[in-house]
C-alpha cells in the first residue's frame, strides 16, 4: 500500500456477476479470499474475461483451499493460490507459503518471522519429525490471553507460552 497500490472493496461479493464485472475493470496485482470465493468466481462467466496479466499473487485463507479449485484457478490466471494459516488469536496470520511458489502446495507454509511452531502430543511433549501433533504457536502476533478469563488462558496456553490451536499438523 505504501507504494501507491489501490485497494478495491467489493461491497457484495455474494453477487458474483457484479463482483466479476467490477474486478474486470481493473488491472489488479493481487487477490485475497477464501475457497468459496475463488470457486464462485471461477464459475462466473464474467470473470473468465478478466485481464490477469498484472496478477502477481493470490492469497487464500479462512479455510483450506480445495486442490481442484486451486488447479482451475492456476489454469485460468496463470498463478497459484498461496495458502496461509492463522486464527483470530494470531492476529490473523501465523504461517504462509512463499509468494514465489509456482504451484499450489496444499500446505500452510512457513511460520512468519519471529514465530515459533511446536507440534505436541496430548501430554504436551513435542512429537518427532514426521509425526502428527497439535499445532502450538508462539510469536509477536499471538494474543496475550482472553480478557479476564484466567481459566480459559490456562487451558489454551502451554507452560512455556505457546498457544494451543486445537489443529493437528505434521512436518
Amino acid at each position: 500500500m505504501k507504494l501507491g497500490a489501490k485497494n478495491l472493496l467489493i461491497i457484495n461479493p455474494q453477487d458474483l456477476p457484479a463482483a466479476a464485472r467490477e474486478i474486470s475493470k481493473h488491472r489488479f496485482t493481487a487477490i485475497t479470499g477464501v475457497n468459496t470465493l475463488f470457486n464462485g468466481l471461477l464459475n462466473t462467466p464474467q470473470f473468465q474475461d478478466a485481464d490477469f496479466s498484472g496478477l502477481k499473487f493470490t492469497l487464500g485463507g479462512g479455510a483450506a483451499v480445495q486442490p481442484r479449485v486451486a488447479e482451475r484457478w492456476q489454469a485460468l490466471t496463470g498463478k497459484p493460490i498461496i495458502e496461509g494459516y492463522g486464527l483470530t488469536e494470531t492476529s490473523p496470520v501465523a504461517a504462509v507459503n512463499p509468494l514465489s511458489i509456482d504451484s499450489f502446495t496444499g500446505n500452510i507454509g512457513l511460520p512468519l518471522p519471529s514465530t515459533e511452531f511446536s507440534l505436541r502430543d496430548p501430554k504436551d511433549k513435542e512429537v518427532a519429525l514426521g509425526e502428527a501433533g497439535e499445532l502450538c504457536i508462539r510469536g509477536p502476533q499471538v494474543m496475550r490471553g482472553y480478557w479476564n478469563k484466567p481459566a480459559e488462558n490456562k487451558a489454551v496456553f502451554t507452560k512455556d507460552g505457546f498457544l494451543r490451536t486445537g489443529d493437528i499438523a505434521s512436518c
